[in-house]
């Protein structure tokens, strides 16, 4: 499967009748099968047909069924099958934002920006998109063992003043904790300060009767590599209004759970994560320090893969993923596969994972054998 087409291949098996021809029936659901191919026969009795296709979607889902016809008539009909095509590589769309835990984000021509970051001395990435008077993709990076790193990579929105996914990479060997975390409240650099919240002294509790912390979406104690690394947690950008009951509870809880993966993720595996909040119909808003209006989430979802390499191409993959009720007290998560969360928010996770491992790594529901089940450390 590639961006625009695909190759179709189905096997048969018979003992009695040769097939007099083959095609595949495809459409964009399972209900609307209504375009067709021709496929090549290999074999008689027994064999396999395949055909070729063009012209389709890039970052689109496809169903393909196989189809023999035989001499009266009649036809034999195989399984509905899912595909989703590729991302088309569009202009732009390199360096720090091929990373396997990106979502797609289509870059125009001459999108691309840089600056220097607020900590450190390395240089924060901007890319752009056609609506890039209200969105911008971001990547913050950080100075390793004399080695620029990505950080962590957002989507960030002016009209809801917040990212609507924050993705980064957790490996012991590459991301070791070394460090405490530090509170350097700042706005982003790589985003206008007028598209961003003050949030230098949080969200004032004496102008809304509901208390609302500054909610990291990526934790500080998710990047503990580097001083300048956990300071970058704190621009501006990174934050959501979150209830105090939920920051501090099933949010902490769920943090400190993927935390402990990542930390004991080493070697050639790799754990990414993409999070980011949900604004359901009706959702609320809350003020800045200068009364600049900023949206609450209703929900929030975290998605995580954890992916294995040999010679640096991934050849396995694991998913889950967690939608979270925004409220006070009894919210509790919910284990979701990353489809669903694909289909509530309209991205396409992981996006730059080879296909395959990509649709099979989206479809698992919560896998117990490697998700720790309690939390072990806090975070806000």
């Amino acid at each position: 499967m590639s961006a625009s087409g695909a190759t179709l291949t189905a096997t048969f098996v018979d003992g009695t009748n040769s097939p007099t021809g083959a095609i595949f029936r495809y459409g964009m659901s399972k209900s609307s099968l209504n375009n067709s191919v021709t496929g090549s026969i290999t074999g008689s009795t027994n064999g396999s047909f395949n055909a070729a296709l063009s012209n389709l979607s890039a970052n689109s889902d496809y169903y393909f069924q196989g189809v023999l016809t035989f001499e009266d008539g009649s036809e034999s009909v195989g399984e509905i099958v899912h595909l989703r095509t590729g991302v088309t590589n569009p202009i732009g769309y390199r360096g720090y934002m091929s990373g396997y835990e990106i979502p797609y984000f289509s870059v125009v021509s001459g999108g691309h920006g840089s600056g220097n970051e607020t900590f450190g001395t390395t240089k924060w990435h901007t890319y752009s998109s056609s609506n890039s008077t209200s969105q911008k993709v971001v990547t913050h990076t950080f100075a390793h063992n004399n080695t620029t790193k990505r950080n962590y990579t957002l989507l960030y929105d002016k009209s809801k003043r917040c990212a609507l996914w924050v993705a980064f990479a957790m490996n012991s060997g590459a991301f070791p904790w070394q460090v405490a975390r530090k509170d350097d409240w700042e706005y982003d650099p790589a985003l206008p300060t007028t598209w961003q919240p003050d949030l230098s002294s949080a969200y004032p509790e004496q102008k809304r009767s509901v208390l609302y912390s500054r909610g990291h979406q990526v934790a500080s104690n998710d990047r503990r590599t580097t001083t300048e690394q956990t300071k970058q947690t704190t621009y501006f950008s990174n934050m959501t209004p979150q209830l105090d009951g939920f920051n501090g509870g099933v949010w902490s809880t769920l943090e400190g759970d993927i935390q402990k993966i990542g930390n004991a993720t080493s070697g050639s595996d790799t754990l990414y994560v993409v999070t980011g909040p949900i604004f359901d119909s009706g959702y609320t808003t809350t003020v800045d320090k200068n009364d600049v209006v900023c949206a609450v989430p209703t929900r929030y979802f975290k998605c995580i893969m954890k992916v294995s390499f040999s010679g640096g191409t991934p050849v396995s993959a694991t998913g889950a993923a967690y939608l979270l009720q925004h409220q006070n007290s009894g919210a509790e998560r919910q284990n979701v596969t990353i489809n669903e969360i694909e289909q509530i928010t309209g991205f396409n996770f992981f996006a730059n994972l080879p296909i395959a491992l990509q649709n099979a790594a989206e479809a698992e529901t919560h896998p117990t054998s490697y998700f720790p089940q309690k939390a072990t450390s806090t975070s806000e």
